[in-house]
Protein backbone atom coordinates (compact mmCIF):
# COMPACT_ATOMS: atom_id res chain seq x y z
CA UNK A 1 0.00 0.00 0.00
CA UNK A 2 2.61 2.25 1.03
CA UNK A 3 4.48 1.99 -2.01
CA UNK A 4 1.43 1.94 -4.45
CA UNK A 5 0.92 5.69 -2.85
CA UNK A 6 4.75 6.28 -3.20
CA UNK A 7 4.37 5.72 -7.15
CA UNK A 8 0.96 7.11 -7.73
CA UNK A 9 2.67 10.65 -5.83
CA UNK A 10 5.63 10.30 -7.73
CA UNK A 11 3.58 10.13 -11.08
CA UNK A 12 1.21 12.49 -9.86
CA UNK A 13 4.35 14.99 -10.58
CA UNK A 14 4.42 14.29 -14.37
CA UNK A 15 0.85 15.22 -14.73
CA UNK A 16 1.26 18.13 -12.66
CA UNK A 17 4.39 18.83 -15.16
CA UNK A 18 2.10 18.32 -18.22
CA UNK A 19 -0.55 20.61 -16.97
CA UNK A 20 1.93 23.24 -16.53
CA UNK A 21 3.20 23.14 -19.83
CA UNK A 22 -0.47 23.24 -21.25
CA UNK A 23 -1.01 26.71 -19.12
CA UNK A 24 2.47 28.05 -20.26
CA UNK A 25 1.61 27.29 -23.73
CA UNK A 26 -2.31 28.38 -24.23
CA UNK A 27 -2.83 30.51 -21.30
CA UNK A 28 -2.63 34.40 -22.27
CA UNK A 29 -1.73 36.22 -18.31
CA UNK A 30 -2.98 39.25 -17.28
CA UNK A 31 -0.76 42.29 -17.71
CA UNK A 32 -0.46 43.50 -13.89
CA UNK A 33 0.65 39.74 -12.93
CA UNK A 34 3.00 39.61 -16.41
CA UNK A 35 6.26 40.65 -13.87
CA UNK A 36 5.34 37.84 -11.29
CA UNK A 37 4.33 35.25 -13.82
CA UNK A 38 7.80 35.84 -15.49
CA UNK A 39 9.69 35.44 -11.87
CA UNK A 40 7.66 31.70 -11.52
CA UNK A 41 8.03 30.56 -15.06
CA UNK A 42 11.90 29.63 -14.71
CA UNK A 43 10.83 27.77 -11.64
CA UNK A 44 7.99 25.80 -13.24
CA UNK A 45 10.41 24.97 -16.25
CA UNK A 46 12.62 23.45 -13.67
CA UNK A 47 9.66 21.28 -12.13
CA UNK A 48 8.50 20.42 -16.36
CA UNK A 49 11.82 19.05 -16.83
CA UNK A 50 12.18 17.32 -13.53
CA UNK A 51 8.82 15.61 -13.82
CA UNK A 52 10.29 14.01 -17.24
CA UNK A 53 13.74 13.54 -16.08
CA UNK A 54 12.75 11.46 -12.82
CA UNK A 55 9.86 9.33 -15.22
CA UNK A 56 12.49 8.57 -17.76
CA UNK A 57 15.76 8.55 -16.34
CA UNK A 58 15.28 7.08 -12.30
CA UNK A 59 11.86 5.51 -12.99
CA UNK A 60 12.68 3.70 -16.42
CA UNK A 61 16.81 3.47 -16.81
CA UNK A 62 16.97 3.41 -13.32
CA UNK A 63 19.69 5.59 -13.53
CA UNK A 64 20.45 6.74 -9.26
CA UNK A 65 18.66 9.87 -8.62
CA UNK A 66 21.09 11.58 -6.66
CA UNK A 67 22.36 12.23 -9.80
CA UNK A 68 19.86 14.39 -10.22
CA UNK A 69 18.57 15.62 -7.26
CA UNK A 70 21.54 17.44 -5.94
CA UNK A 71 22.27 19.57 -8.66
CA UNK A 72 18.27 20.06 -8.60
CA UNK A 73 19.25 22.04 -5.75
CA UNK A 74 21.16 24.20 -6.72
CA UNK A 75 19.00 24.84 -9.81
CA UNK A 76 16.24 24.98 -7.17
CA UNK A 77 17.62 28.05 -5.70
CA UNK A 78 18.87 29.88 -8.38
CA UNK A 79 14.59 29.78 -10.07
CA UNK A 80 13.85 30.62 -6.20
CA UNK A 81 16.47 33.55 -6.18
CA UNK A 82 15.32 35.02 -9.77
CA UNK A 83 11.47 35.17 -8.54
CA UNK A 84 12.26 37.00 -5.43
CA UNK A 85 14.91 39.20 -7.53
CA UNK A 86 11.35 40.20 -9.73
CA UNK A 87 9.10 40.89 -6.78
CA UNK A 88 11.13 42.22 -4.44
CA UNK A 89 13.28 45.40 -5.48
CA UNK A 90 14.89 46.61 -2.81
CA UNK A 91 17.10 44.40 -0.09
CA UNK A 92 19.81 43.51 -2.68
CA UNK A 93 22.90 43.35 -0.21
CA UNK A 94 20.56 40.58 1.46
CA UNK A 95 19.49 38.72 -1.85
CA UNK A 96 23.47 38.83 -3.18
CA UNK A 97 24.42 37.30 0.61
CA UNK A 98 22.54 34.06 0.29
CA UNK A 99 23.23 34.01 -3.16
CA UNK A 100 27.27 33.83 -2.90
CA UNK A 101 26.60 32.33 0.34
CA UNK A 102 24.59 28.92 -1.02
CA UNK A 103 26.50 28.82 -4.35
CA UNK A 104 30.07 28.29 -2.48
CA UNK A 105 28.69 26.04 0.28
CA UNK A 106 27.19 24.29 -2.76
CA UNK A 107 29.99 24.03 -5.09
CA UNK A 108 32.68 23.78 -1.60
CA UNK A 109 30.17 20.26 -0.51
CA UNK A 110 30.66 18.74 -3.73
CA UNK A 111 34.13 17.34 -2.76
CA UNK A 112 32.77 15.66 -0.09
CA UNK A 113 29.72 14.01 -2.23
CA UNK A 114 29.20 10.60 -3.25
CA UNK A 115 26.39 7.62 -3.49
CA UNK A 116 26.44 7.07 0.02
CA UNK A 117 26.62 10.61 1.78
CA UNK A 118 24.15 12.76 -0.70
CA UNK A 119 21.26 12.96 1.30
CA UNK A 120 23.20 14.25 3.99
CA UNK A 121 24.70 16.76 1.93
CA UNK A 122 21.22 17.89 0.36
CA UNK A 123 19.60 18.04 3.59
CA UNK A 124 22.39 20.82 3.85
CA UNK A 125 20.87 22.40 0.94
CA UNK A 126 18.02 22.30 2.04
CA UNK A 127 18.39 23.90 5.23
CA UNK A 128 19.84 27.21 3.98
CA UNK A 129 17.23 27.29 0.91
CA UNK A 130 14.82 27.21 3.44
CA UNK A 131 16.19 29.72 5.23
CA UNK A 132 16.05 31.81 2.23
CA UNK A 133 12.97 30.98 1.44
CA UNK A 134 11.53 32.11 4.86
CA UNK A 135 13.54 35.48 5.51
CA UNK A 136 12.02 36.53 1.80
CA UNK A 137 9.00 35.50 2.28
CA UNK A 138 8.71 38.11 5.43
CA UNK A 139 10.78 40.77 3.67
CA UNK A 140 7.40 40.32 1.09
CA UNK A 141 4.46 39.80 3.26
CA UNK A 142 5.90 43.25 5.07
CA UNK A 143 6.51 44.96 1.80
CA UNK A 144 3.20 43.83 0.53
CA UNK A 145 1.61 45.76 4.39
CA UNK A 146 3.21 48.62 4.15
CA UNK A 147 1.19 49.19 0.32
CA UNK A 148 -1.56 52.18 0.70
CA UNK A 149 -3.84 49.57 -1.26
CA UNK A 150 -5.24 46.54 0.11
CA UNK A 151 -3.71 43.97 -1.98
CA UNK A 152 -6.51 40.14 -2.26
CA UNK A 153 -3.50 37.68 -1.64
CA UNK A 154 -5.95 35.26 -2.88
CA UNK A 155 -5.64 36.72 -5.98
CA UNK A 156 -2.64 37.45 -6.53
CA UNK A 157 -0.04 34.33 -8.19
CA UNK A 158 3.05 35.03 -5.91
CA UNK A 159 0.87 34.44 -2.66
CA UNK A 160 0.14 30.80 -4.11
CA UNK A 161 4.73 30.76 -5.25
CA UNK A 162 5.37 31.76 -2.02
CA UNK A 163 2.68 29.83 0.03
CA UNK A 164 3.23 26.48 -1.65
CA UNK A 165 6.74 26.76 -0.84
CA UNK A 166 7.11 27.60 2.42
CA UNK A 167 4.99 24.78 3.14
CA UNK A 168 6.86 22.25 1.16
CA UNK A 169 9.93 23.62 3.19
CA UNK A 170 8.49 23.57 6.67
CA UNK A 171 7.32 20.16 6.15
CA UNK A 172 10.70 19.21 4.10
CA UNK A 173 13.74 20.30 6.68
CA UNK A 174 13.36 17.85 9.00
CA UNK A 175 12.51 14.71 7.05
CA UNK A 176 15.52 16.04 4.77
CA UNK A 177 18.07 16.10 7.83
CA UNK A 178 17.05 13.21 9.20
CA UNK A 179 16.36 11.15 6.26
CA UNK A 180 20.30 9.90 6.22
CA UNK A 181 19.72 8.67 9.54
CA UNK A 182 16.41 6.78 9.16
CA UNK A 183 18.44 5.13 5.41
CA UNK A 184 21.07 3.66 7.69
CA UNK A 185 19.49 2.50 11.01
CA UNK A 186 16.23 0.90 9.12
CA UNK A 187 17.06 0.75 5.25
CA UNK A 188 13.75 1.90 4.82
CA UNK A 189 12.44 5.43 3.85
CA UNK A 190 9.44 4.82 1.62
CA UNK A 191 6.81 5.43 4.13
CA UNK A 192 9.09 8.85 5.30
CA UNK A 193 9.73 9.54 1.89
CA UNK A 194 5.62 9.99 0.84
CA UNK A 195 5.97 12.89 3.29
CA UNK A 196 8.17 14.75 1.39
CA UNK A 197 6.26 13.76 -1.91
CA UNK A 198 2.91 14.47 -0.75
CA UNK A 199 4.63 18.08 0.45
CA UNK A 200 5.51 18.42 -3.01
CA UNK A 201 2.13 17.75 -4.55
CA UNK A 202 0.84 20.15 -2.38
CA UNK A 203 3.43 22.81 -3.31
CA UNK A 204 2.68 21.98 -6.99
CA UNK A 205 -0.94 22.60 -6.80
CA UNK A 206 -0.54 25.69 -5.15
CA UNK A 207 1.28 26.84 -8.39
CA UNK A 208 -1.10 25.60 -10.51
CA UNK A 209 -3.70 27.65 -8.36
CA UNK A 210 -1.52 30.57 -8.87
CA UNK A 211 -0.92 30.20 -12.45
CA UNK A 212 -5.02 29.95 -12.92
CA UNK A 213 -5.22 33.16 -11.13
CA UNK A 214 -3.17 34.98 -13.30
CA UNK A 215 -4.71 34.13 -16.47
CA UNK A 216 -7.24 35.56 -18.70
CA UNK A 217 -10.79 34.74 -18.83
CA UNK A 218 -12.60 33.39 -22.24
CA UNK A 219 -15.04 35.88 -22.84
Amino acid sequence: MIHLISDILFYSYLLFGVIYLYILLFKSFKLKYLAEISGIKPYVYLLIFGAFYEVIFTAILRVPSAYWVTPYTLFEFLTLSYFFSKVLKSYRLIFSFFVVIFIMFFFASLFFWNLENHMKIEAYHLALETIFVFTYTVLWFKDLFKKPEIVPLWQTPAFYFITGNVLYFTGSIFLFLFIDIIYKSSGLISKYWILALFLGAVMRIMMIIGLLKATVKKP
